[in-house]
């Protein structure tokens, strides 16, 4: 099923405020996918984690007991595929209720998929994936062969978008300001995710932004120096040095004692860290592998007990997970290699996502981990004891393959008090405190627990999958609130002028002019001929994003123009439209319904005039402030 014809709508548009794609394939109309492909399909996603299944459109699609339009299924395969990669999207068009009225579901029997999506760059290789899919199953793909096709389908998806996609935490964020109903979108093709428009916006990467402190974020980066300034506070540290040379490595060795943890004096996720070092042979090679990454060597006292990464946002303590190394455990028959296999299938520990989307990382038997296993007299062949504990690796990184288990609650209020008093001697708004005890349930004081490491852009998906389900939106919220800004969120105000181009002019200059008056400069998208002096063209939507030096801005569009493209935004504060478009009304009413707050006809047009002015935040005479008496129409 190859896609014949395909356009991207911009948010606020006919099918949904988010955006849409619409890809239409000739070879999906007239087909029909039935219940038991449906069955098939439902078995071939056992790889993938549920909350990646979790929308509306494949809840429907699995419960249903009839046959679905061959597009209709592909829309759901194409929101899977961004899903599978964080993109937060779950609209599909197909309703099979109102198929069946005859009101909807005819596009998709004439073969177009109708999904939500960030762009066409995204949209398209989706819809592209999720025809194959299709194809697939009216073709009678079944079982192993199926899983192939869709794990194929989704490394095609990848290839081209990854370099497009940012983090998932970046995306999880992206997804609260969808939800608030703020504006956002990716800069350029990079891992940079802008939230809200203009001088109002703020650009986050990870879980660091605009807002977070650069000075902070060195300190936490330069490991030597955060380990004094969190001493010199009184907090409990491991002992600590740095060496470039492996002289000054074996002294520092001799002066701290073993064992010892040694790693590179700016690395990260665990990359070439060595734990446990008990004497000068294996500080001279733990030595060479940390210099290999950054050129300068950190050496710490080695602290007993296990890691434990303590979430701080905005200055409180929010979260717990209990990291641990990379393990399975024995069950009598099977090898070590064996056991691996079977933990690699986890959907958690996925191949195909790499790098920061990864939830899970798959275990590596490696030379680390066949040193790890002969320290415990074990071989990737061997076969241990049922109930036994086989570690693959000393260091507990996610990124290495380890496990993570939520113990908020066990998390004793001294260690509390620790994680919240570095991320305040740090400037950290966010940040991962990681502690080791031997005991999180008792006072540091009386274990030696400390901390080892503080992380300025700590990962937030493995911890949001490690925490009960009724406190994640609480934590992703709290993060939201201490990058992006707390309270209501304002941003620029935006009012849509839809009529036609003589209707729209007259009120456009009205506005221009009591901007004009009030110091304020209006950004104008969508005419671009006959502007006040004060106000700026914009454009297109990526222009009113990067505007940062307008007050409010206006979207002049005709009804038609409305209906092809969309909006542009998926909420704004009012729209002024006429009552005279005919036949296009009701559908532009419709819309207008879904993204403003006031909606007004301009049929008595001081009022809406005053209403407009009121909504872009602009005084408009002896009225300015009272309730609009524009007609708000019922949608």
């Amino acid at each position: 099923m190859q896609i014949d014809q395909s356009s991207f709508l911009l948010p606020g548009n006919v099918h949904s405020r988010r955006g849409v794609m619409r890809a239409t394939s000739a070879g999906a109309a007239g087909r029909v996918v039935d219940p038991r492909a449906v069955t098939s399909l439902r078995r071939a996603l056992v790889f993938m984690r549920p909350t990646i299944l979790n929308f509306a459109g494949w809840r429907l699609l699995r419960r249903s007991e009839t046959a679905w339009p061959a597009a209709a299924v592909a829309e759901v395969m194409a929101v899977i595929m961004q899903r599978y990669v964080g993109w937060p999207v779950t609209y599909c068009a197909y309703r099979p209720a109102e198929a069946e009225d005859g009101a909807e579901g005819s596009r998709q029997a004439q073969g177009t998929a109708i999904f939500q999506t960030t762009d066409a760059r995204i949209g398209l290789p989706a819809a592209q994936a999720g025809f194959a899919v299709v194809q697939a199953l009216v073709d009678g793909v079944t079982g192993p062969e199926l899983r192939r096709a869709i794990r194929s389908q989704l490394r095609a998806f990848l290839e081209p978008t990854m370099p497009a996609t940012p983090s998932a935490d970046a995306l999880l964020l992206a997804r609260v300001a969808g939800e608030r109903g703020i504006p956002w979108q990716v800069v350029g093709r990079s891992g940079y995710v802008q939230i809200g428009l203009g001088r109002q916006a703020c650009i986050v990467k990870g879980t660091e932004s605009t807002l977070t402190s650069a000075i902070g974020v060195k300190m936490a980066k330069d490991k030597g120096m955060a380990n004094r300034v969190l001493a010199d506070a009184g907090l409990p540290v491991a002992g600590q040095r740095t060496a470039r040379t492996e002289k000054a490595a074996l002294a520092a060795a001799r002066e701290l004692g073993y064992p010892l943890v040694v790693k590179p004096f700016n690395g990260n996720m665990g990359r070439d860290i060595t734990v446990g070092v008990s004497n000068e042979d294996e500080m001279r090679k733990a030595f060479a592998r940390a210099v290999g990454h950054s050129g300068k060597a950190v050496i710490e006292t080695l602290i007993p007990g296990e890691e434990t990464r303590l979430l701080v946002v905005g200055g409180k303590f929010l979260a717990a997970m209990n990291r641990q190394p990379a393990q399975v455990t024995g069950d009598g028959t099977r090898s070590v290699a064996d056991l691996v296999k079977e933990e690699n299938r986890r959907p958690e520990r996925d191949g195909l996502l790499k790098g920061a989307h990864a939830l899970m990382k798959p275990i590596q038997l490696d030379e680390d981990a066949r040193a790890v296993l002969a320290q415990q007299e074990l071989t990737v062949d061997a076969v241990p004891a049922a109930g036994r504990q086989v570690f693959l690796r000393r260091e507990s990184n996610l990124s290495r393959g380890g496990v993570a288990i939520d113990v908020t609650d066990k998390i004793h209020p001294s260690i509390r008090q620790v994680a919240e008093a570095a991320a305040r001697r740090l400037r950290l708004d966010v940040c991962g405190v990681d502690f080791l005890s031997t005991d999180f349930t008792r006072p540091w004081q009386e274990t030696g627990g400390a901390i080892c490491e503080v992380n300025s852009r700590p990962g937030v998906s493995m911890q949001l999958a490690a925490t009960p389900e009724e406190r994640r939106d609480v934590i992703l919220s709290s993060i939201f609130d201490a990058l992006v800004g707390e309270g209501e969120y304002r941003g620029l105000p935006v009012v849509a002028l839809v009529g036609a181009p003589e209707a729209t002019a007259r009120m456009r200059q009205t506005l221009e002019t009591l901007a004009g008056r009030a110091g304020c400069r209006l950004g104008i998208m969508g005419e671009a001929s006959g502007l006040a002096p004060s106000s700026r063209a914009l454009e297109t939507v990526a222009d009113l994003f990067q505007a940062d030096d307008i007050d409010a801005a206006l979207i002049v569009l005709t009804p038609r123009q409305l209906l092809e493209r969309g909006l542009g935004l998926p909420r704004i504060a009012a729209a002024v439209t006429w009552s005279d478009l005919v036949s296009q009304t009701s559908a532009v009413r419709r819309i207008l319904g879904r993204l403003a707050g006031d909606v007004l006809l301009a049929e008595d047009r001081a009022a809406a005039e005053r209403a407009a002015a009121a909504a872009l935040g602009l005084p408009s005479g002896p009225s300015a402030g009272r309730p609009a008496s524009g007609k708000k129409l019922a949608v």
